[in-house]
C-alpha cells in the first residue's frame, strides 16, 4: 500500500519547518502603510519583507547579540506612508522607524572624525555630535559670522583676515555671572601675537 505524505512547503530561509530559527534569535519585522494600500520593503538579516495592505508581518532571524541593519526600500512613490517596527520573540520592540533605515541590537554610537579624541573606528552608527576635541588652538572651530557658541569651559576659534587692518570681535555673555568671561585673540597658535 502506498502511502501519501502532506507537505506543508519549504520552510522559509534560516527556519525549520516548525518556523523556529536555525541559528541566532527569531525577530518579526512588522510593516506598516497609513492608507493601507501597502509599499515599502524591509531587509532584516537576509530576509526581505514587504507589505501588500495595512500591515504585516515576517520572521527573520538574527544575532541579537551583534548590531543589526535595517534596510528601508520604497517601492513606490508614497514612501512616507511606509513605517516599520522589530520586536523579539516577546513582542518587546527593539526598533522602529519611517521609510528609512535603522539599526538594533548591540549597537555602538561614535565619533567618525579621526582627529577628535574619542574617534570611534568601530561605531556601528556615526553620531559625529558625540565628537570631542581637545581644547586648543589646533582643533579650533570656525568662527563665521555669529554662529559659534560655547556654552561653558573654554572653547577655542578661529577666523581668517584676507586682509591687513582691523577686526570686531563681539563676545555676548549669556549667563548670570558675566564677570567670568574672557576672551583673548591671538595672532598664531604659537601665541607669539596677542590682541586684548
Amino acid at each position: 500500500m502506498q502511502q501519501q505524505m502532506m507537505g506543508r512547503g519549504s520552510p522559509a530561509s534560516g527556519l525549520d519547518c516548525d518556523g523556529n530559527c536555525l541559528s541566532g534569535d527569531a525577530v518579526t519585522i512588522n510593516m506598516f502603510d497609513s492608507y493601507g494600500d501597502g509599499g515599502g520593503a524591509v531587509t532584516v538579516g537576509g530576509v526581505t519583507a514587504t507589505n501588500s495592505g495595512s500591515s504585516s508581518a515576517t520572521t527573520a532571524c538574527v544575532d541579537l547579540s551583534a548590531c543589526n541593519t535595517v534596510i528601508y526600500e520604497p517601492t513606490d512613490a508614497w514612501s512616507y506612508e511606509n513605517s516599520w517596527s522589530i520586536t523579539d520573540a516577546l513582542g518587546a520592540e527593539l526598533a522602529s522607524g519611517a521609510d528609512a533605515d535603522g539599526f538594533f541590537g548591540n549597537c555602538e554610537s561614535g565619533c567618525s572624525d579621526s582627529t577628535a579624541v574619542n574617534f570611534n573606528p568601530n561605531a556601528d552608527i556615526v553620531d559625529d555630535s558625540l565628537c570631542e576635541y581637545p581644547f586648543s588652538c589646533q582643533y579650533a572651530s570656525s568662527l563665521l559670522g555669529s554662529d559659534s557658541s560655547n556654552t561653558g569651559g573654554m572653547s577655542w576659534f578661529s577666523f581668517e583676515m584676507v586682509a591687513a587692518g582691523s577686526a570686531d570681535v563681539n563676545v555676548s555673555a549669556v549667563t548670570d555671572f558675566p564677570e567670568f568671561i574672557e576672551t583673548t585673540v591671538y595672532s598664531d597658535c604659537d601665541g607669539t601675537g596677542c590682541f586684548c
